[in-house]
């Protein structure tokens, strides 16, 4: 996530939904508002580390999924343990969309689906094959790699 720097932003935001309030749903205990756009400042702020709900601490290893789909690093794919150096690969899948403007992988089969194969298929067009040490330890691996992977 990003800062704001230019409240005027919010400012535009609040105005808009007090001349054109969003559809809402009300439920018993709660409202359900429909999203509105926010217009795009021209420059970011800083950024602001937020979300650690999934958060571990520690040098241990972990199993089981993590991280947004999109940013999933390689042994997260891979159904292998994983460590706290998952967070430097999805960092830096994060900082490519934040400056590009879009996503790194798209990472869906043609239902529009989550697919492993095919995520770790844009994996490796832009990186080439994976290292063995990657795919070992990984019984999933077999389902994306034979045993002749070479790098």
């Amino acid at each position: 996530m990003l800062g704001i720097e230019d409240d005027s932003v919010l400012v535009g935001f609040e105005e808009e939904e007090k001349s054109n309030p969003s559809p809402r749903k009300m439920l018993e205990d709660r409202v359900i508002y429909s999203s509105r756009k926010l217009r795009r400042t021209k420059q970011h702020g800083r950024p602001i580390l937020c979300d650690f709900g999934q958060a571990r601490y520690g040098s241990n290893t972990y199993c089981g999924d993590i991280q947004p789909y999109i940013y999933r690093a390689p042994e997260v794919l891979l159904r292998k343990s994983w460590d706290e150096k998952v967070d430097i690969w999805n960092l830096g899948v994060v900082t490519w969309d934040l400056f590009e403007k879009g996503h790194l992988f798209y990472a869906r089969d043609s239902n529009k689906q989550n697919s492993d194969g095919h995520h770790l298929a844009e994996m490796i067009t832009l990186l080439g094959p994976p290292p063995k040490d990657v795919l070992q330890g990984s019984d999933y691996a077999g389902e994306f790699f034979d045993s002749e992977v070479e790098r």
